[in-house]
Parts: C-alpha cells; sequence; structure tokens
C-alpha cells in the first residue's frame, strides 16, 4: 500500500485530522469545556477602582494637571438685561432702512 503525502490527500480529511490533533493538544493541557453551569449572560466587568494615591504620583510623573492647576472662571452674570420693544422695534427699523438703501445704491 503506498502512502499518499498530506498535501496530495482530500482537504476535508486534513481538516479533520487536524481538528483531531487540536482536540488532543487542548485536553492534554486540561482546556477541556466547562462542566455545570453555563457563563451569566449578564454578568459585566467592573474594573478595580485604582489606589489615590498611585494616581496622584502617575499624574505627577507625568506632568498631569492637578488640583491647583485648574483655571478660574468667572461667576455667571445673571440674567440679561430686557430689551424693551420700543427699542426692538427702532433697531430693525434701522436695519430695513439700511437695505433699502443698499438696494438702491446697487440700482444705480
Amino acid at each position: 500500500v503506498a502512502t499518499v503525502s498530506r498535501t496530495m490527500r482530500h482537504p476535508d480529511m486534513v481538516r479533520k485530522e487536524t481538528r483531531e490533533k487540536v482536540r488532543e493538544d487542548f485536553g492534554a493541557r486540561g482546556a477541556a469545556p466547562q462542566e455545570g453551569r453555563p457563563p451569566d449572560r449578564a454578568a459585566r466587568y467592573e474594573a478595580p477602582t485604582p489606589d489615590a494615591k498611585v494616581t496622584e504620583d502617575l499624574n505627577k510623573a507625568l506632568d498631569g494637571a492637578s488640583e491647583l492647576d485648574a483655571p478660574v472662571v468667572a461667576r455667571p452674570t445673571g440674567k440679561k438685561p430686557a430689551i424693551d420693544e420700543a427699542d426692538y422695534t427702532s433697531r430693525l427699523l434701522r436695519a430695513k432702512r439700511r437695505a433699502r438703501d443698499d438696494m438702491k445704491k446697487k440700482d444705480e
């Protein structure tokens, strides 16, 4: 009986042999499928909270900002003064007049 080299064998046979070999290798390492309950799909990863001192030291080492470097921000000034109706109307009339004058200059 002549032996056929691996390159000459049918691809399905090669896949099957490879699958079996991988299963054997994983089985030898103890990575067999887990038995028992399946993993909880609602479980979430929660990162551990960093140690405050380590974080502070890291910020200093990397020249990070500190609480003392925070910018000084002025307080908001409250409500803007109300514009009465007469002032608003006069501004609109002035804008209308300017637009009319600009149109006349274009026509000339």
